[in-house]
């Protein structure tokens, strides 16, 4: 049994990597591609899990105070 070459997870990234590095943004730090990279490719989980958060918490009276 063979090992893929690669994966859907890593295809993801490097796509989103070409995305973002534009040749109008060939001047860009690598620190900076990475960070954009990283937000890009973990932004729903965040969005995912700020939904739960606001949505799934027991309904305490005390999470009603803003």
């Amino acid at each position: 049994l063979s090992v893929p070459a690669s994966s859907a997870p890593v295809e993801r990234v490097f796509s989103h990597g070409g995305i973002i590095f534009r040749p109008h943004r060939r001047g860009m730090s690598d620190a900076n591609l990475y960070e954009l990279i990283y937000l890009k490719c973990n932004s729903l989980k965040y969005q995912v899990a700020l939904y739960k958060y606001v949505f799934d918490r027991p309904q305490d009276p005390l999470y009603l105070v803003y």
